[in-house]
């Protein structure tokens, strides 16, 4: 899951447009390889998984404004703002990669998926933008079929309960950052401003990453890692 690309793809003032549509369409298509692609780099810890991941995107985004003549300017101002977001992008997917060693991908992705939720309300308290009537019956079918789904699992663990949580934590962070990162989008080019998220997240899990560094790594993660950070 990278934040912010699938969104600003996707933007259209007004209704979806078929253009909006296809790029939601594609960024489903790479976001339902990511649990497997990390499943497959498990032997690495989450905390490399994500700092590989965060590294690997920075630089395949570089490369493309590389390839596409753009340069990539900050503000120094707002270099704070930037530290901020890669924070809180950096907690996303530490918290959404330690999950799945925890609960089922199914769990995991479900209650990632209350993003949209934790966006409305953030958007609301941070951004002053009123709740739309319709987005309520929204929060309400995301809550119960969270609920369904959490009530309905046979085999509850205390485990699986603590990689609810962690997923549940990813959804709260992208929300977050979904809402706090609106106010940029008409600041920066697209592949500035990921960069910028993306190299601060990287630096972010740096230092988790070196607690879990682990004796041998072989191909087969590496080239996993390798594919979550381009997908």
């Amino acid at each position: 899951m990278k934040p912010g690309i699938g969104q600003e793809l996707g933007r259209e003032v007004g209704r979806p447009t078929a253009r909006g549509i296809t790029y939601v369409l594609i960024a489903v298509a790479f976001f339902s390889t990511s649990p497997v692609l990390i499943r497959y780099a498990a032997p690495l810890s989450p905390l490399m998984i994500t700092f590989g991941r965060l590294l690997v995107a920075a630089l395949a985004v570089f490369v493309m404004t590389r390839l596409l003549r753009r340069p990539i300017e900050l503000s120094r101002a707002d270099l704070g703002k930037f530290a901020l977001y890669g924070f809180i992008t950096a907690v996303h997917f530490i918290f959404y990669v330690s999950s799945l060693s925890f609960t089922t991908i199914a769990h995991s992705l479900t209650m990632v998926y209350t993003s949209p939720v934790f966006a409305a309300i953030f958007s609301a308290v941070l951004l002053r933008e009123p709740i739309a009537r319709n987005k309520y019956w929204g929060i309400a079918l995301v809550i119960t079929g969270t609920a369904i789904l959490a009530g309905f699992e046979p085999t509850m663990t205390s485990e699986m309960l603590f990689g609810d949580l962690l997923a549940l934590g990813a959804g709260m962070t992208y929300g977050l950052y979904s809402a706090v990162g609106r106010r940029e989008r008409g600041n920066y080019p697209l592949l500035t401003y990921a960069f910028a998220v993306y190299i601060g997240a990287a630096l972010w899990s740096l230092p988790t990453a070196t607690l879990a560094i682990p004796t041998e790594i072989t191909l087969g993660p590496v080239l996993a890692i390798v594919a979550l950070g381009i997908l």
